[in-house]
């Protein structure tokens, strides 16, 4: 509780009084020590008078806590000092607040002020943290009042406005509005306001000569005006707010009456004050509405002295009251009990996306004020949720016209604080600028910081660019100079060899976008020529078979028929992802008047011919694939020597061991491929990412109790000793059903170096993780992840080696089955078709099957998924024999096949017997397994049933009818193996 100006004293005293204490406590250990190489018992030597050894025990422990203390904050502040500079400011968030508690617990006034405005610069502080730093810094400047000066006191109100600029609380705004009237009515209780519990204790001001110091110090910061219009700008944003408007309209109120107490002559303005501030207050929605409507009412009776009073605003308070209800599910969903599910983060997400499309689209004019209060209470309470931030820049640019452009600006500022990784911000933020009329300059510097923001594709940046590029060229004018001209080529050049650098699949687009820009602003084609060029030889470029449809569309703008279909034959012959594209288009254009019949007919030999190709190719894949071993014929079995019987069976005292041929190796022979293995393994291997590790061990739970702004340092504390981390990734689980997506129990580190990423797969022990605030430990298996595919970004999409692909199940309940569907029909068509229904609900999903061999066309069946099986039947009554494409399509309810046991009750019915005829067998062998079969048939008793029971029953029958000591013969098929003739075979019924 001292003031800044002896606190320096009183550090260099504690610095000391730290160090004795230090020495105290080793002399003690060393003591101790002795003592138990002696054998000697410190308390027995330790006299009564001496001190109590509570005291001495709690010294000690005092002085290993405040040692372990500073050994903490400076690890703290080396972290900080060394590794906090590289990266996103974000990241090391959690460390700062870390080291501001430590300093604010030692008291430490000038670095923790130091530190906190640090913080504050780079990044927008939680309202928690905001309010301490008020009441920190209200409580110092009060403790000594001969040091309040007007400029203690600007500084207060300054932090009160920073404060207020980050984020929408309702808390702050009572801490402000309080504070200001604390100067005024000379009140220390309102004044030293705590915001928590574990702050110290002001002194009494009961000097008038302290009060006369703070009151000269206010009387040109602070007036009743002043507080007034505080509370206007407070209302002007939180009327609206649901929850916690009425603590504002209320402290308005008292505030009124405080300033008109004991003024006779001013009690009818006092009355209409008081009567206004009702009116506004009950015509917005609010939890205490009815309360607040109660309070009203009993203030009019009281102030007119009429018991019959009725309300003379009724319509405007009903329709608040129609206003609550059709919003008091989604504030009762957000005020949900912390223990229960519907609390979780990702429920309140969701319930707050819910309410901002309800207020924003559901309604047919929205209330922009009472939609900005709703984005900023979501984003107060989810602030690195991006899509809020996009969605708010997105309403003010829509719908709040000139007078919302300041406000857009300061909600696109904040986005970008909050959500650097995010390129949509970025993007709003521009877009604001631009909007607001800002000069170029600012832009400038908008994108020089986008360029250094922890965005995660380099996709995101070529999004910035592309919004810089249009809002250069719509500032342009329509008359372009050479300067401007060239100031924007140069712009384009120097964009391309920045992503050339590390992303040159992206210098496609800006090429792109500079041939757009010259043909169509410069008007130079022969330039914008160039551009289609350079664009086309891209890494991008070069198989894409929509950048060479747009040249062929350039030169045909162009008035030149034989170069856009040159254009076309390279594209064809340039093998793109997608030829038929490439196909279609070609033949589009011959036929609407691109050339003579000739041109049509080689296109349309070209394309047939490609086609054919690709067919072929298909085939020689089918052909290449290895077939089932029922397809292959088994060869003429090698006679092999005989072999000695197994000397361990015959150890271990087995009878039989005399007869059965010892156990030999499998060899190619038997059909084993012994590469099999080893090429799949080689296939694993080059499909490795050299960067990338797959880290197992953990359990989803533990990653799911991981803060999002703590995964990254957490692994980088555990696999930073192997290299430098560029990036971990978790992955989320896609089960159906699931409310709450969970995390699958692995992750992803990618290294920026192979040699980090080699050294983490080969250490060896495994790293071990301890997740904070549990006794787990989980040893780490680390693994090489393996490409999937490419994205069109530059990144892969990996693939679990301990968890395999998700695999999407359908249960078939409720579910329609169409058949007989036409062959060109697709998703699109099969959504209308059943949507065209009347009455029919909207399906849940549909699917319609692919044929993948067949260049994914339509198998011409369908699956649709409705909620119940009364939506099932009602639209397959509707669709069933209805004729769509020239088809009779068919309609039912889906059944899929009981893949369980037989219902009780009813026998299972036994599998046809089996007639095993060899391959090219004798007449005589078919004669007799003719015979076997009519024997069997003619032994079914009379009575029974020749559908059902016959197949069960042959089996039985032959056997009885068979003779006892005479063997069945059995013809068996070349693949069956018999290594002993001599053994006897039990051919049991069904089997």
């Amino acid at each position: 509780s001292c003031s800044r100006a002896r606190w320096s004293s009183l550090e260099s005293l504690l610095d000391d009084f730290w160090l004795q204490l230090y020495h105290f406590t080793k002399m003690m250990q060393d003591a101790s020590n002795l003592a138990a190489e002696l054998g000697v018992d410190l308390d027995d030597l330790s006299s009564s008078d001496s001190g109590s050894d509570d005291d001495l025990d709690a010294m000690q422990d005092d002085g290993q806590k405040d040692i372990e203390r500073e050994a903490r904050k400076n690890e703290l502040k080396r972290i900080l000092r060394e590794d906090a500079p590289q990266a996103a400011p974000h990241t090391y968030m959690h460390v700062r607040i870390a080291l501001i508690n430590l300093l604010r617990e030692e008291a430490a006034v000038e670095e923790l002020t130091e530190q906190r405005e640090e913080l504050a610069s780079l990044l927008p502080l939680p309202s928690s943290e905001w309010r301490r730093w008020l009441a920190d810094e209200k409580m110092i400047l009060f403790n000594d009042p001969s040091s309040i000066t007007t400029d203690s006191l600007q500084r207060i109100i300054d932090l009160f406005d920073k404060a207020l600029n980050d984020f929408l609380s309702v808390e702050i705004w009572m801490d402000y509005l309080t504070f200001l009237q604390s100067l005024i009515f000379q009140e220390l209780s309102v004044a030293a306001n705590a915001a928590d519990s574990d702050q110290m204790d002001v002194d009494e001001i009961d000097s008038e000569e302290s009060w006369t110091v703070i009151r000269d110090a206010a009387s040109s910061l602070v007036s009743e005006q002043t507080i007034r219009e505080k509370f206007e700008s407070a209302l002007r944003i939180c009327a609206f707010h649901i929850r916690d408007s009425h603590l504002l309209w209320e402290a308005f109120r008292d505030f009124e009456y405080r300033v008109e107490k004991g003024k006779e002559d001013r009690l009818d303005a006092l009355k209409d004050k008081i009567r206004k501030l009702y009116r506004r207050q009950l015509g917005s929605p609010s939890l205490q509405l009815q309360d607040t409507y109660n309070d009203y009412i009993k203030f009019e009776v009281s102030a007119t002295g009429d018991a019959e009073f009725k309300c003379p605003f009724q319509e405007t308070f009903d329709k608040a009251v129609e206003a609550l209800k059709e919003r008091l599910s989604f504030e009762q969903a957000l005020a949900a009990d912390p223990s229960s599910p519907e609390s979780s983060d990702a429920a309140k997400i969701s319930v707050w996306w819910n309410y901002i499309k309800f207020e924003t689209q559901q309604q047919k004019k929205p209330h922009i004020p009472r939609s900005i209060c709703l984005f900023e209470r979501a984003v107060t309470a989810y602030p690195n949720v991006s899509p809020f931030w996009e969605a708010y820049c997105d309403f003010l640019h829509l719908h709040g016209g000139a007078n919302h452009k300041n406000t857009c600006v300061d909600a696109a500022t904040r986005a970008v604080r909050n959500c650097p990784f995010s390129s949509k911000a970025w993007i709003s933020f521009m877009l604001a600028l631009h909007r607001a009329g800002r000069p170029r300059l600012e832009i400038d510097t908008a994108l020089d910081r986008a360029l250094k923001a922890p965005m995660t594709t380099p996709r995101d940046f070529l999004d910035v660019y592309q919004i810089y590029f249009d809002i250069r060229v719509l500032a342009l004018p329509a008359q372009l100079s050479e300067n401007d001209t060239k100031a924007m080529r140069e712009l384009f050049s120097s964009t391309v060899e920045y992503f050339e650098r590390w992303a040159p699949t992206l210098t496609f687009d800006i090429l792109k976008s500079q041939a757009l820009f010259e043909e169509r602003k410069v008007k130079d084609l022969d330039k914008a020529r160039q551009c289609w060029d350079a664009a086309l030889r891209s890494e991008g470029g070069k198989k894409n078979a929509a950048a060479w449809l747009d040249l062929a569309r350039f030169e045909e703008r162009r008035g030149d028929s034989s170069k856009a279909r040159s254009v076309l034959k390279q594209a064809l012959n340039a093998n793109c992802e997608t030829p038929e594209f490439v196909q279609y288009a070609w033949q589009e254009f011959e036929r609407l008047g691109g050339g003579g019949l000739d041109d049509y007919n080689l296109a349309l030999h070209r394309i047939g011919q490609q086609r054919m190709d690709t067919e072929v190719q298909q085939l020689l894949y089918s052909y290449q694939q290895p077939a089932s071993a029922a397809d292959i014929p088994a060869a003429a079995e090698p006679k092999q020597k005989k072999q000695k019987p197994s000397k361990k069976r015959a150890a271990e005292g087995d009878p039989d061991a005399a007869d059965r041929p010892a156990k030999r190796r499998r060899t190619e022979e038997d059909g084993l491929d012994l590469n099999k293995h080893r090429d799949r393994k080689r296939a694993a291997n080059e499909r490795q990412d050299p960067l990338v590790v797959h880290v197992a061990g953990m359990t989803s739970e533990s990653l799911q109790a991981l803060k999002q702004e703590d995964l990254q340092p957490t692994f980088e504390a555990i696999f930073g000793t192997y290299g430098k981390i560029r990036t971990v990734r978790t992955v989320e689980s896609n089960k159906r059903g699931e409310a709450t997506p969970t995390l699958k129990p692995f992750i992803y580190i990618e290294f920026t170096s192979a040699q980090a990423a080699k050294n983490a797969v080969n250490a060896r022990p495994r790293p071990i993780w301890t997740p904070s605030g549990g006794d787990q430990k989980f040893e780490l298996i680390v693994e090489y992840a393996l490409k999937l595919r490419p994205t069109t970004a530059g990144n892969a999409i990996f693939q679990s080696r301990f968890d395999s692909a998700p695999v999407q199940k359908y249960s078939d309940k409720s579910t329609l089955f169409v058949s007989n569907l036409s062959f060109r029909f697709t998703d699109k068509d099969l959504q209308k078709l059943v949507e065209s229904v009347p009455g029919a609900p909207a399906p849940v999903g549909v699917r319609l099957m692919k044929d993948k061999a067949n260049m994914n066309r339509s198998r011409g069946i369908a699956y649709v998924e409705y909620k119940n099986d009364a939506d099932v039947d009602l639209v397959a009554a509707a669709l069933n024999g209805t004729l769509h494409d020239g088809r009779v399509i068919k309609a039912e309810r889906s059944r899929p096949p009981s893949r369980g046991p037989a219902p009780s009750g009813r026998p299972a019915q036994a599998p046809p017997p089996m007639n095993f005829v060899r391959s090219g067998a004798n007449d005589a062998q078919q004669t007799e397994t003719q015979e076997a079969a009519a024997a069997s048939s003619s032994a079914v008793p009379e009575g029974a049933s020749s559908s059902a029971s016959a197949p069960a029953a042959a089996p039985a029958a032959a056997a009885e009818a068979a003779p006892a000591k005479k063997p069945m013969k059995m013809l068996i098929p070349r693949s069956v193996k018999v290594n002993n003739p001599k053994r006897k075979i039990d051919i049991k019924p069904g089997k």
